[in-house]
């Protein structure tokens, strides 16, 4: 991300004006086809977690599974006893019922498949037996358990002898998309010990049978033709997906899907750090995912599936404040948005109290009262980042996004939102300074801001997201003109609600 020194002047009051354009074509009823801000976003979480507790901020779950939970041993297939306790059927039939979409990453290969079962990672290695896994074909075992998965939880009912659970269930129409594997282009230190080249041949396999020529009963498309597949999601950006997409010579797969934390190497301090989202190449990366998608997969959405900040400082964290987290979270909601992401998903659902200091365990949007899957379930308190994020799925879930208004300033962040109807405009406004880790005087900590709504005072409100509400709080609007509004910004969003007719 380029980096510039904070170089504007606020000896001066600095007032900006941004005029918001209520042309006809900008106030009428949207695209019936637009799809609303409610279907970008998302979280992590797993099988025990509870999907009602997600569905006020999230439309999708990211949800993490692995192939040796359900298929222990060869074509030993269960979905509804898994590991003797969980109950998939169940676990995705609760969250259709409360409106969270699927995207099931799926993990870990088993032990009988590795082609290294002796090492203690054998779940890391390419999942080809005695083969080398550089080809499809090595992958038939692959190949079979995600037509399998996608049989069963895919739209599309299957004979009962072309099925290998007890059960012989297919079509269950509960899973919108499969992600295959997680980060596979990360190392050994993470577990991660197949090639580039492994997971691509891995991939061509699983996504439909190679094209088919593995034959019937062999890939996601060919048991379900609507099934989402997504890439793995990658941890180094543009470079991964290069290099998967050509050793595949192809790009199998329906989801271009990238990870990113905002991250930053302090000199001072010798250490990695949490920064804004704004400083931390937030935008960049995704702009250049949005470039190579256009040239190497046109067509396919964009899916940032990792993106948080703890909030409990320790050596093995790169913590934030939770407001900091809170503003964060909105921020680079919206950036991502603008950036040209369809999706971004949270990382992750709660903290995990029983290694409160571990990298990612108090990035939650809840925290965990008591311990990691106890017995009972465990008791959730919503976080600062709870109360932010349902907040800003209440207010934008039914706007579909129109744009980034000019500001006329790079530190001042103001963008558009219109309901499907035309009838309701809001804009989202926060400010950020030029990251500078070596100026003298630290920059102001808000800024004042005006600009013309477009109409009359008692057609606007003003909201700030707040705890213990979904709805914001009331922010008291200074008029300077009939029309035209002054907010004093800070790095908390508010949102400046416009009724049109």
């Amino acid at each position: 991300m380029k980096k510039t020194l904070f170089s504007v002047s606020f000896a001066a009051v600095l007032i900006l004006v941004a005029c918001i354009s209520m042309a006809a074509g900008a106030t009428g009823a949207q695209d019936p086809e637009a799809e609303t801000m409610a279907a970008f976003f998302g979280v992590n979480a797993v099988v025990a977690d509870n999907p009602p507790d997600m569905a006020p901020f999230a439309t999708w779950l990211r949800d993490y599974t692995s192939w040796e939970w359900f298929e222990p041993a060869n074509n030993q297939l269960t979905f509804t006893n898994v590991m003797g306790t969980y109950n998939f059927d169940a676990h995705y039939t609760l969250c259709d019922e409360v409106g969270v979409d699927v995207l099931m990453c799926v993990q870990r290969s088993p032990i009988w498949i590795s082609s290294n079962p002796e090492h203690s990672q054998y779940y890391g290695f390419a999942p080809s037996g005695d083969a080398p896994g550089l080809s499809p074909e090595d992958y038939r075992e692959a190949a079979e358990f995600y037509f399998q998965l996608a049989a069963r939880y895919g739209s599309v009912a299957h004979p009962a002898e072309s099925l290998l659970t007890a059960d012989k269930k297919s079509g269950l129409g509960l899973v919108d998309a499969i992600e295959v594997m997680n980060e596979a282009d990360g190392d050994a230190s993470w577990g991660h010990h197949m090639t580039l080249e492994q997971y691509a041949a891995l991939l061509n396999a699983v996504y439909d049978g190679d094209q088919g020529r593995l034959g019937p009963g062999y890939g996601v498309k060919t048991a379900d033709p609507n099934m989402l597949v997504s890439i793995t999601g990658v941890s180094y950006g543009v470079e991964s997906l290069k290099k998967i997409t050509e050793a595949a010579g192809r790009a199998p797969y329906d989801i271009v899907n990238i990870h990113h934390y905002c991250w930053i190497f302090d000199q001072r301090w010798s250490k990695w750090i949490g920064v804004a989202p704004e400083w931390g190449g937030l935008e960049e990366l995704i702009r250049n995912t949005v470039a190579w998608r256009d040239e190497a997969a046109p067509g396919k959405p964009i899916w940032l599936t990792e993106l948080g900040w703890d909030t409990l400082p320790s050596d093995a964290t790169q913590a934030v404040t939770e407001q900091d987290a809170a503003n964060f979270l909105i921020r680079c909601m919206i950036l991502s948005k603008y950036a040209g992401a369809d999706k971004v998903f949270w990382f992750y659902y709660k903290d995990t109290d029983d290694h409160a200091e571990g990298q990612f365990s108090t990035s939650g949007i809840y925290r965990n009262q008591t311990m990691l899957n106890p017995e009972p379930p465990p008791k959730l308190m919503p976080k600062l980042t709870y109360w932010y994020f349902a907040t800003l799925k209440n207010l934008l879930g039914p706007t579909v996004y129109q744009g980034r208004v000019d500001a006329g300033n790079e530190t001042i962040y103001h963008f558009e939102f219109k309901h499907k109807d035309g009838r309701q405009t809001i804009s989202v406004l926060w400010y950020c300074p030029v990251y500078n880790p070596r100026a003298r005087v630290a920059p102001p900590s808000q800024v004042p801001y005006e600009f013309e709504v477009g109409q009359s005072q008692d057609r606007v409100r003003v909201v700030r997201p707040a705890a213990g509400t979904v709805e914001g709080e009331t922010v008291t609007a200074n008029w300077t003109g009939e029309k035209t509004l002054s907010l004093e910004l800070t790095g908390t969003p508010v949102f400046v609600i416009v009724d049109q007719i």
